[in-house]
């Protein structure tokens, strides 16, 4: 598994490079998978203040009317409640690498986070982290604050309930963590293990199995949205999880709204679409079309002393002194046939 992973991060370096090159996204520093350092600490913090006897936030606004009424169902279509999504035909291709799991600025944007809706069994806390998008987090350099200490509904969350994250600049990213079960005694529990805490950067998260994947991010450009979905349990084993609860692996135990303002200052090109789960291919870079700097004279071309030679007969000795003459064109087509390509050919992109 572990030579799977690095085999992957090679093809998307790859991949990214060639992206890269044509200006869709810059290339991320992978590095951090080799890179030890104390995990971050869990002396939580807050991006408002909430309300200690049920954890909601003090001071949101509602953004129902910017979230389509069957949103929900569009979603829940794609992530079923009950239903792994590893075995699920429309969705299993959500599951991607960091790329297509946090979100990227292309240019500056406001954002602000709306709750949508919750299928868990545990009272989680959702929050966020910015991070320079040319280079991945590393666990000892997070920057994490809390959106929605208690994301439970109907109480004392509900549909449409806004958190504002403020304002990101290009070259950001933005990443989410879940800490399962996180609320407790008034505040984001402080004493949780690492193994219950979760990540939209996969070498953030405890599993070590190869199934350490816990968002999907969703896209929906006909709404200026973007849709989150996380899974709050350890995929690896349940010893790790409350109430050794097995995980389901259906992706849609906290769902949030990301709302860009502008919408096309995020890069969607890794996103997949909330509506047919499809993620957008790969970029090929287009093929070269450019002709050959030298080609072979079209067949019956008039010798440069005006005369064409018939078939079969000698041309004057007269035009042997001529600089160029019926030899000409066979030195023309000698040269042709031994020009090469000048390496045109394009390689195939990853998948």
């Amino acid at each position: 598994m572990k030579k799977q992973h690095l085999l992957k991060q090679k093809n998307m370096r790859l991949a990214m490079a060639i992206a890269s090159a044509l200006g869709v996204v810059a290339l991320p520093d992978l590095s951090y998978a080799t890179t030890t350092c104390t995990a971050p600490s869990t002396q939580w913090a807050y991006q408002t203040a909430y309300n200690s006897s049920n954890g909601k936030p003090t001071g949101m606004t509602n953004s129902s009317a910017a979230i389509p009424a069957d949103m929900i169902t569009r979603i829940l279509k794609l992530l079923p409640e009950g239903q792994d999504i590893t075995k699920n035909t429309l969705a299993k291709a959500l599951i991607t690498d960091d790329l297509g799991g946090n979100v990227y600025f292309k240019k500056a944007a406001t954002i602000k986070i709306a709750f949508l809706t919750e299928g868990a069994g545990y009272s989680n806390s959702l929050g966020f982290f910015k991070f320079d998008k040319s280079k991945l987090p590393k666990p000892c350099v997070l920057n994490e604050k809390i959106i929605f200490p208690n994301a439970s509904a109907p109480s004392p969350m509900s549909l449409g309930d806004t958190v504002d994250l403020g304002s990101f600049s290009a070259g950001d990213a933005l990443g989410f963590t879940v800490v399962a079960n996180g609320w407790k005694s008034g505040k984001v529990n402080t004493s949780k293990p690492a193994t219950g805490i979760f990540r939209s950067v996969l070498a953030l998260n405890p599993e070590t199995n190869g199934a350490n994947a816990h968002t999907v991010l969703l896209s929906s450009p006909a709404d200026k949205l973007l849709v989150l979905g996380f899974e709050d349990l350890n995929r690896q084993s349940s010893k790790y999880n409350d109430s050794g609860y097995t995980t389901d692996n259906d992706f849609n135990d906290v769902i949030i709204a990301i709302i860009a303002d502008p919408f096309d200052a995020i890069d969607t090109s890794s996103i997949g679409d909330v509506d047919t789960g499809t993620v957008p291919a790969p970029v090929t870079p287009p093929a070269d079309t450019t002709p050959p700097a030298d080609t072979t004279p079209p067949t019956g071309t008039t010798d440069p002393t005006g005369t064409t030679p018939p078939t079969g007969t000698t041309p004057p000795t007269a035009t042997a002194t001529k600089p160029v003459g019926v030899s000409g064109r066979m030195n023309w087509r000698e040269k042709a046939d031994t020009k090469t390509d000048g390496g045109n050919s394009q390689e195939a992109l990853p998948k």
